[in-house]
């Protein structure tokens, strides 16, 4: 009986594939690549270029990073942003993608020519001191950012750059090493009744109903602007947030009170489902409706000698909704709900409000008769220590 003659022993790192091809296999730096070639011949002989150019230290890597341009990825970046986050985030994201693309360090280049020191200067240069900008026949100051700002701006750039890798554009994210600043810029501040009422005296006529609706509904400056009729349903006293138009990108409905049905019935109503609840301010930049309340609040003189945390700004009257309900004993996942939030980690500022709500419930464990006598076992009875 004859042997069958053995196979020719494979070079290590090379394997048939089941489409008939053959794959070849390296590390360089722990990093794992391969690739496929029509016959074994070939596979073999590229494989031992590479090893040889690896040993003599001629290797390069294919990084795509260093033929793609950060403008082209920015645009793309942008693209992806109008489709996926909320129209308030978009608005931002086209802001910072304006300013990148300014930047000395970043225009022109590569992604993979950006690195570390490059994203950590142009944080940097977004806290540095006021400059004076021309534009056209126009010039205009424009001032320094502060930490939340750039930490936001930080943390889009760090997006850009997660979506590269993702989209096989790069390897790298260089943004990711520079450190954000994390202050502590919580906004507490919520308004009382007289404040509310002081800040509505001098609101303009357009403006008042629309902070009266924010601070009963508790919606975003964005969501409220954004509202329309179709929106609205009266008879159900409720009205539709649809994704698209929520800042986390999911659909929820908010019960309106009788304050905030009666701004409704107080407004003209369109015809269409898709006219605007708030036309004026609508058909307005966004900005426009901060100033005008900016410039109430300033006429109540609220916010003199205040400091910056504690002064009140649009997003106080979100603030003074889930306040107000909170103090009425609402539980903080209901608030939370309410507020859109997709955990309960930012509504827990307001867990110090209910204070008074949990004394209450400590205090009437003392209203039951004998409570103490019941559980120690001391008092007459079935299981009283008496004779």
């Amino acid at each position: 009986m004859t042997e069958k003659p053995k196979k020719a022993k494979r070079e290590k790192g090379i394997k048939k594939l089941s489409d008939g091809r053959w794959r070849y296999s390296w590390t360089y730096r722990g990093r794992y690549h391969r690739m496929s070639a029509p016959t074994y011949a070939i596979a073999a002989a590229s494989l031992a270029k590479i090893r040889a150019q690896i040993a003599e230290g001629r290797y390069l890597e294919r990084d795509p990073s260093h033929t793609v341009l950060f403008d082209d990825v920015v645009r793309r970046f942008l693209e992806w942003s109008a489709v996926n986050v909320s129209e308030g985030t978009h608005r931002r994201d086209t802001e910072f993608a304006d300013r990148w693309l300014a930047f000395p360090r970043f225009k022109g280049r590569t992604l993979g020519d950006i690195t570390a020191a490059d994203v950590e200067a142009y944080r940097n240069a977004r806290l540095g001191g006021t400059k004076t900008r021309t534009k056209g026949r126009f010039t205009f100051q424009t001032r320094p950012a502060g930490k939340v700002t750039c930490d936001n701006d930080l943390g889009r750039l760090r997006r850009l750059f997660s979506l590269a890798i993702g989209w096989k554009l790069t390897r790298e994210n260089p943004a990711k090493a520079v450190k954000l600043f994390r202050p502590d810029n919580k906004r507490d501040r919520f308004l009382s009744p007289d404040e509310e009422a002081r800040i509505i005296a001098f609101c303009p006529p357009d403006v008042g109903p629309a902070v009266v609706f924010a601070v009963n509904t508790g919606i975003r400056q964005g969501e409220l602007l954004s509202l329309t009729w179709g929106q609205v349903d009266l008879g159900r006293k409720v009205i539709t947030l649809t994704a698209e138009k929520t800042k986390g990108k999911k659909t929820r409905r908010v019960p309106l009170n009788a304050a905030a049905v009666a701004v409704l019935k107080g407004l003209p109503r369109g015809i269409s489902p898709a006219a605007p609840v708030f036309p004026v301010m609508a058909g307005r930049d966004q900005r426009d409706l901060v100033r005008r309340f900016k410039w109430a609040v300033e006429e109540t003189g609220i916010n003199e000698g205040v400091e910056p945390r504690q002064r009140v700004t649009w997003h106080t009257l979100r603030h003074t909704f889930a306040s107000r309900l909170v103090q009425r004993g609402v539980n903080l996942l209901t608030v939370k709900e309410l507020l859109g939030h997709s955990t309960l980690v930012m509504v827990m500022r307001y867990a110090h409000l209910a204070d008074d709500n949990l004394r209450s419930a400590v205090d009437s464990l003392a209203e039951v008769p004998d409570l103490h006598k019941t559980c120690t076992g001391t008092g007459d009875g079935p299981q009283g220590g008496g004779a």
